[in-house]
């Protein structure tokens, strides 16, 4: 619905500009007179001129009120033209009568366009933009399943290689879809909408989705050139490949893609902040005890250790912005299944 009101907004600001730079060439160039040609094309060549750098260089939004008042200004003008050298076609008063029945003619189409879009169900671009980004969020849950097979089946087959230009290709379609999704989600703002899902939440949760795609890119192509010991590392500090932690984001985006399609609360107690899975970088040894590694000189000059910074880097910015979403999203719908006295309680 939003897109169709910026639509009608945008057709009927067209046509009265149109129309009234139709008055000002018409009304300059024949006065009170039957027209003058060469008037007239005086000062409709400018008018031309600036409707074609409109044409060529406006924003794609301005396409449909610029094509809009072109075609009002010229049925004025040569309307107002026939009236007086083809008075057997025309029955209306040069200028201002001709803007007249254009207006009226413009507002009786929009009328019968909002009977059509209103009745039985008008459709809403809220609803449309939360649902496409349900369908986002699904397929970057899918792109994180196929990240963590990946992982997993390279640290078990040593012939394994992730295919580059796969995982390249599959990104792009991504980005591509969470892209478009933007000018779509701004029309939101137009509508009247009930939905908790404004357009300012709408943006926030696709820059959130964004975000997460960025880091699950970063770690996709990463992971396949870390070594079995700096693997390891990673596994031990991150547990990025334990099944509670992949149970948890999975099942965290699963919940995050039913509230965009239906618009109800958000659970409140969930398996966040993933944050805290996180385990403290030990500072003794090249090797602590429990596989985490040590911060030194040596550490930096090495190759393998900055694919590994990268890849943790990746894996804690994941961590952090899903607990991002899922604060957006929980700020729009609110909470439900309140389990009351949970954070005092010490088993």
């Amino acid at each position: 619905m939003g897109d169709f009101i910026f639509a009608v907004a945008m057709r009927f600001l067209g046509t009265i500009v149109g129309g009234v730079v139709g008055l000002v060439v018409w009304y300059i160039g024949s006065g009170s007179g039957p027209g003058n040609p060469y008037g007239i094309m005086a000062i409709l060549a400018p008018c031309m001129i600036i409707a074609m750098i409109l044409r060529i260089w406006a924003p794609q939004e301005w396409l449909t009120p610029t094509v809009m008042g072109v075609a009002t200004l010229m049925l004025v003008v040569g309307d107002s033209w026939d009236v007086n050298y083809l008075p057997e076609l025309i029955y209306q008063a040069p200028g201002y009568g001709v803007f007249y029945h254009r207006v009226v003619l413009v507002m009786i189409g929009f009328g019968v366009a909002i009977i059509v879009q209103v009745f039985p169900r008008p459709p809403s671009a809220t609803r449309n933009a939360s649902k496409s980004l349900a369908v986002v969020s699904s397929h970057i849950t899918s792109f994180y399943a196929n990240t963590i097979s990946n992982f997993v089946k390279d640290s078990e087959r040593e012939d394994y290689q992730a295919t580059r230009s796969t995982i390249e290709d599959r990104l792009t379609e991504l980005f591509t879809e969470i892209s478009i999704l933007e000018p779509r989600i701004r029309m939101a703002k137009f509508e009247p909408s009930s939905s908790p899902f404004t357009c300012d939440i709408l943006l926030e949760v696709e820059k959130c989705l964004s975000r997460i795609l960025e880091s699950l890119s970063i770690l996709a192509s990463v992971t396949p050139r870390l070594t079995a010991t700096y693997r390891r590392i990673l596994e031990t500090q991150t547990e990025f490949v334990e099944t509670d932690t992949i149970a948890s984001i999975i099942a965290t985006l699963t919940a995050l893609e039913e509230t965009l399609k239906s618009g109800h609360p958000f659970a409140e107690v969930l398996p966040v902040p993933l944050l805290r899975k996180l385990r403290k970088v030990s500072n003794t040894g090249p090797y602590a005890p429990d596989g985490t590694h040590a911060f030194s000189r040596d550490a930096m000059k090495d190759d393998d250790w900055s694919t590994f910074v990268v890849a943790l880097m990746a894996v804690t910015s994941l961590y952090s912005r899903i607990d991002d979403l899922v604060i957006t999203i929980k700020n729009a719908v609110g909470e439900k299944y309140h389990v009351q006295g949970l954070l005092s309680h010490h088993p």
